[in-house]
Order: structure tokens, then sequence, then C-alpha cells
């Protein structure tokens, strides 16, 4: 076998090995959604990137105190952004280092790009379902009563339904 003749085959065996010809680079290029779990969002103006559906990061430079930010199992899948395209609406927790919980809802279109912007839904809510309808988003939740304290167990039914305005989600 000629040098060349080597060089190209390892070329061809290390371009595979790296996943050049894999099936997720095929679909990647064809427009599929971007990975949830390893995205880039905005919170509160601040640019958050989940590695493996997770950022953790110290609270203040030199902090034990951890700001964490979890991808929840909740999703929905559907056309948000009305390009015909599926679409995928998720909920993000933030903990930042206190006793809250916050609930944000974020919507990766197949039209959009990172970062990710996420939209407050509530402080130490209870999710209950993500649903997609051609343009909307509803989120069906758990909240508190007016006036009772954020220890007390969410208990009322509460339903928002969202849709996208120059890229990004607002209530309807």
């Amino acid at each position: 076998m000629n040098r060349y003749a080597l060089v190209a085959l390892v070329f061809l065996v290390l371009l595979d090995a790296c996943g050049g010809n894999d099936e997720s680079s095929k679909s990647a290029k064809a427009g599929a959604n971007p990975d949830a779990a390893n995205a880039a969002y905005v919170i509160e103006g601040k640019t958050i990137i989940l590695v493996n559906g997770k950022a953790d990061e110290p609270a203040a430079p030199g902090s034990a105190s951890r700001n964490v930010t979890t991808l929840t199992s909740f999703t929905g899948a559907g056309d948000v952004d009305g390009d015909a395209k599926s679409d995928l609406a998720l909920i993000l927790t933030s903990s930042p280092s206190g006793s809250g919980t916050f609930y944000y809802l974020a919507a990766l279109t197949s039209s959009g790009r990172a970062p990710w912007m996420a939209l407050l839904l509530g402080d130490r809510i209870t999710i209950s379902q993500v649903s997609v309808k051609p343009g909307t988003v509803t989120v069906s939740y758990l909240t508190r009563p007016d006036g009772a304290p954020f220890s007390a167990t969410p208990s009322v039914p509460e339903s928002k339904t969202f849709s996208l305005a120059a890229g990004q989600l607002k209530p309807n």
C-alpha cells in the first residue's frame, strides 16, 4: 500500500470515529432541533449553558453556595413558530442558592438560534403539563392562593398560554 493510500485510509477511519458520518450529524444538517440538554438559555439577562441538562456554578466568586439550573422532563413538541416544522417547548428550573426554585419556559424553534430566551413562570410551583398547538404553547401548573406563604404546597390550578413575538415567547 503506498503512502498516500495509507494516509487516506487513516483519515477516513478517524473521520468515522469522530462522528463525521453518523446519523446525528445528518439530522443536524437537515435542520433538526438543537439538543435541549446541551444548549444556551438566557435567564434573567444571564446566559446559562447546560451540559447534560444541568448548569452548576458558584453564586459568587469563591462562594460555597451554588446556582443550579436544570432541564426538567416537562416538554411539548409542535409548531410554535409557524414554519410547519417541529419545535420544542420546555421547562427549566433555576435554584439560585436561596430557598426558591424558579420555573422558566423556553421554546427551541427550528427558525431561531441560541441562546434561547427563557420566560419566568413562577417560584416553587408544580408543573403539570406543557403542550404545543400551532402557534401557541400552554403550560398547566399548580400555584399557591394569593397571600399564601411560599412554604405552602401549591394547590391552585393555573394555565397560561404563550406565543412567539419577535422570536420571544410572550403571554397571550
